[in-house]
């Protein structure tokens, strides 16, 4: 959910992605809808969630390949 937030509320044609390659997406070059009025996401503050709860995901989905639950590991 902070992925798919930071993407849809981050101004791309501001800060454009360093990534070259991944502008020639089409989604990254600033022409995708924008969320609405939405307050512009941190790149810093999105990775820095994300990689706080990179373990509880990791964890979660161990879990659910060894009971055998594909729904819980989408």
């Amino acid at each position: 959910m902070i992925a798919v937030y930071f993407l849809l509320a981050h101004d791309w044609q501001a800060m454009p992605a360093d990534l070259a390659s991944s502008t020639t997406w089409g989604w990254l070059d600033g022409s995708a809808p924008q969320a609405g009025p939405v307050p512009a996401a941190n790149p810093n503050i999105a990775g820095g969630l994300m990689a706080l709860f990179l373990p509880f995901n990791v964890t979660l989905l161990v879990a659910a390949r060894k009971t055998r639950q594909p729904l819980m590991a989408a």
